[in-house]
């Protein structure tokens, strides 16, 4: 791969669970890339489980709340990230795993039909951080919406294709996912518009 790529590699315990650690480490890897190419993927045969949910069950309200606006800073960073930006999903992609995958310009999986994909986040009775929500809700095809975000399911790499969680499948997720970013490496993003302001 060009040495002008940044990969950035989700490794942390649980299965590279989202903890505050880790996503803090995800936050200042995506600072240091700089706006260079950038090719997420995780460790050890896995994508991500999701969020670190023994460190959830020790939080208090204001350290909940504190937590949430970690992940979801984490998510708009990615999502807004300056430079091409392509997952590798080379194992589990669920909850905010799958939200990760689902936030860079191309999802590559892993056709391994043991693997899961999905937002479960609803059947585990929690809440889409409104950011997170609406990012999803952009990323997604529309009529996938209620299968995907109030059916809760884990889904098949194929389903998940299907869905639009994943964009395409390949035995060789790294190798295909490197030649989609050198596809988008020479292409620019445009300057974001700013929100419009208010009118009376």
């Amino acid at each position: 791969m060009s040495e002008s790529v940044y990969t950035l590699t989700l490794n942390g315990p649980g299965k590279n669970a989202l903890g505050s650690d880790l996503l803090n480490r995800f936050r200042a890897s995506l600072k240091e890339a700089g706006g260079r190419p950038l090719l997420l993927t995780g460790s050890d045969g896995c994508f991500s489980a999701g969020l670190h949910l023994k460190e959830v069950a020790t939080l208090d309200a204001p350290a909940m709340g504190a937590f949430l606006g970690l992940l979801e800073d984490a998510v708009t960073e990615l999502l807004h990230y300056p430079g091409p930006t392509v997952a590798a999903v080379n194992g589990h992609a669920i909850a905010g795993g799958a939200v990760l995958a689902r936030c860079c310009d191309v999802a590559v999986c892993t056709p391994n039909p043991r693997v899961r994909v999905g937002l479960n986040e609803v059947a585990n009775g929690l809440r889409f951080p409104p950011r997170t929500l609406q990012a999803l809700l952009t990323r997604i095809p529309r009529q996938h919406h209620f299968e995907v975000l109030l059916g809760a399911q884990l889904h098949s790499p194929q389903d998940a294709a299907r869905l639009g969680l994943v964009d395409l499948l390949d035995e060789d997720v790294l190798a295909v996912a490197q030649t989609r970013l050198a596809v988008l490496a020479p292409l620019t993003r445009p300057t974001p518009m700013p929100p419009p302001r208010p009118t009376c």
